[in-house]
């Protein structure tokens, strides 16, 4: 996948400019986390969210060996040109030998993860917004056939909703925020459980709640 991105991408979309991939290899249990929720959690005062000794979103459990490429990293690399580096981009590609995931990490307060209203309008929940995430990062990539025919190779393919709750050290609820039900909305239990959302690509979609390790 490494070579197809470096080499056979950027050549579909005729761009002579080099373009670098950073792949992680992992071969053992790895965590990793969304940095920006993080930096949000360090700029609020200490009381309001209980401390957090780990900073982790989504934990693996793997006996086998797993690359890891950040798609934003990815495709901020073609800010040449539009039709790639914008639009909705998940955060991370993973895979193995037989499997291939997307994933976006998100750690929130739990009242903006479905469908809610805010000062009288509804609000499209987060993951919603990161099932279109994924897709459109799949589609993408499609459009290159020597990606797509190597994506559709995989025997197993997950698009992954890695979600940690913010803990507020208070039980309240912001004022005029409210969940919201929808005959459309799957509760963290079923996605959790593993009964899926399919995708019109093949992918199946799923959720992650930490600190439940994800299993490989």
């Amino acid at each position: 996948m490494k070579r197809l991105l470096e080499i056979e991408y950027p050549s579909f979309h005729h761009l002579n400019r080099k373009i670098e991939v950073n792949e992680e290899t992992y071969v053992s249990d790895f965590s990793i986390t969304d940095w920006k929720s993080c930096t949000d959690c360090q700029n609020l005062t200490p009381y309001f969210y209980r401390q957090c000794f780990h900073q982790e979103v989504l934990k693996v459990s793997t006996t086998e060996e797993i690359k890891l490429i950040s798609l934003e990293n990815y495709f901020q690399q073609f800010s040449n040109k539009k039709e790639i580096a914008t639009g909705n981009t998940c955060d991370y590609l993973l895979y193995g030998q037989n499997k291939i995931l997307f994933t976006d990490l998100t750690c929130m307060r739990p009242h903006y993860i479905e469908t809610h209203i805010v000062e009288g309008k509804q609000k499209e929940g987060k993951r919603a917004k990161v099932f279109k995430q994924i897709k459109d990062s799949i589609t993408r990539l499609s459009v290159c056939p020597e990606i797509s025919e190597r994506i559709a190779s995989y025997n197993e393919k997950v698009a992954l909703f890695a979600l940690r709750k913010k803990e507020s050290a208070f039980d309240n609820t912001d004022e005029g925020i409210k969940p919201m039900n929808s005959f459309m909305r799957m509760t963290n239990e079923q996605t959790t459980n593993g009964i899926a959302q399919q995708m019109e690509n093949g992918f199946k979609f799923i959720t992650n709640e930490y600190p439940k390790s994800y299993q490989w």
